[in-house]
Parts: C-alpha cells; sequence; structure tokens
C-alpha cells in the first residue's frame, strides 16, 4: 500500500534524492503526499532479494521510523516481518478494527490471525471480547465454522470472568451463526439463553440484543406470530436509546413478516 511521502522521507537513508530516481527507474510511483511500488511485482522482487536476515534488520529499522499515526496494517507488517511480537499484539486489534469498520473483513481477519499465537499474552479480561469480534469478521468472509469455534471460545472465557453481559453478547451472536450453519435447535437454545442468562434485572440494552436474536430466528422460520412480540419487547428494553443496528434489525424483521402475510404491509418499517 502507498504511504505519506513524508513518512517514506523519515526512514534512515531517504532522501527527496532517491525518490526521485527509483520513480526515474520506474520502481516507484510518488503521487501527491503518496509514494509506493509502481507494481506489487516489483515489490516482490525487491522483497524476495533481500535475504532473512536484511528483510528483519531493514523492517525493524522501519517500524522504529515509523511514526505512531502510521495506517496500523503497515505497522502489522512490519511487526510481523520484524518478529516485534510486543508491537504485533499492541497494533494489530487497532488495525483489524479499523479494516472493519472500512469494510475490508478480509484485511481485519488476516489482523486477527496474526494474534493467534499470542492470545495468552493478552489481558484475559479482553481475549473473549477480541475473540467475539475475530468470529464476526470470520462469519462475514463466510467461514461459519471458523466463526463458531471462536465465538465458543470467547463464551468460555466470558463465563470465566463471570460477565453475563458478554456472555448473552456471545449467545445471541452465536445464535446467528448456527442458524446460517443449518443448526436450527442450537441456534434457538443460544438465543433463548442469551435472555436467560441476564436474570430479571437485565441491562436494557443487552436484553434488546438478545430478543433481537430471537426475533431474527423467529422471522428466518416465518413465525409471523412470534415475531411482533419479540420486536416489541426489543424495543421496549432498548427504549428511547436502542442500539441502531439493533433497531434497524428489528423493523426489518417485523416488515418482513408483515410482507409475508401481506405484502406490501411491511414496506413502512
Amino acid at each position: 500500500e502507498p504511504i505519506p511521502t513524508s513518512d517514506a522521507l523519515g526512514l534512515k537513508g531517504a532522501s527527496e534524492g532517491r525518490l526521485d530516481e527509483c520513480e526515474r527507474r520506474g520502481l516507484l510511483h510518488v503521487g501527491t503526499g503518496m509514494v509506493g511500488f509502481r507494481h506489487d511485482l516489483t515489490r516482490r522482487a525487491v522483497e524476495t532479494a533481500l535475504t532473512g536476515s536484511e528483510r528483519l534488520a531493514r523492517n525493524r529499522a522501519v517500524l522504529e521510523d515509523l511514526p505512531e499515526d502510521t495506517h496500523p496494517s503497515l505497522i502489522v507488517h512490519c511487526a510481523v516481518e520484524a518478529n516485534d511480537v510486543d508491537r504485533l499484539i499492541v497494533v494489530a486489534p487497532r488495525s483489524a478494527r479499523y479494516a472493519a469498520a472500512m469494510g475490508s473483513h478480509r484485511l481485519a481477519v488476516d489482523d486477527f490471525r496474526q494474534l493467534a499465537p499470542y492470545l495468552d499474552r493478552l489481558d484475559p479480561e479482553e481475549v473473549g471480547a477480541l475473540v467475539g469480534e475475530w468470529a464476526r469478521e470470520e462469519f462475514l468472509i463466510d467461514n461459519i465454522d471458523e466463526a463458531i469455534k471462536l465465538n465458543e471460545t470467547a463464551l468460555s472465557h466470558h463465563r470465566r470472568t463471570g460477565d453475563t453481559s458478554a456472555e448473552s453478547m456471545a449467545l445471541a451472536q452465536g445464535s446467528h451463526f448456527y442458524e446460517n450453519a443449518g443448526r436450527r435447535e442450537r441456534a434457538e437454545a443460544s438465543a433463548l439463553h442469551a435472555i436467560e442468562v441476564l436474570g430479571p434485572h437485565a441491562d436494557g440494552a443487552d436484553l434488546a440484543r438478545a430478543l433481537e436474536a430471537n426475533a431474527y430466528l423467529a422471522m428466518m422460520a416465518g413465525n409471523v406470530t412470534a415475531v411482533p412480540d419479540f420486536v416489541d419487547r426489543t424495543l421496549a428494553a432498548g427504549g428511547p436509546d436502542i442500539d441502531q443496528r439493533i433497531l434497524i434489525r428489528s423493523l426489518n424483521h417485523r416488515g418482513i413478516v408483515a410482507n409475508i402475510a401481506n405484502y406490501p404491509g411491511g414496506r413502512a418499517d
């Protein structure tokens, strides 16, 4: 990926003259404020010409020179190549979340997978949430079996730490994964358990999320009587500050079953 020209010039041994020479030789493309290889084949040729020790040393040098506000994916790449695990476990989650927010789910998965060997070095309180996010990204690129495994790992972490809110979230998410894997009974059990673990004094946002998971399953089954009830309970639990994603999904569930009964009765929702 191209990087800001200022970052490139900040590296040891770099200069405007050397950038100009590389551009004239057809190696680099220097645009408005950005510089990158003209073609990925050129990058690969340069990279493969380095010995293992040269690559290690140069990536370590780059890591030392790059400013903290450098694009996180570049830092992750250099940290992996430099075998800098301490830097990797700090930056990879940030890079993965940035990629996910931009809709680059495969890149997010790549970043999360870099962390797999080092999960035991992370704060136990953070591992469950991180693995849950990773599971969602695997699901979004259609790795459903892997998503289920990761979500079960996250669920185990939440149960060990006694975080019922996070446990309910993982159960609700898992119900979606199981449904898409064709495991209907497991999906229904997981969605109902997402409500049960919250107890009688559940936080409204947590309860809304769990109820929405049940509304989704009822909608997928075409249950025109159960969906409106679940949606009404979801909206009541979430209140005026309901999470927008939960609100949108809930209204869609209600609209879809309204269309089943009387098309286009659900258009407004």
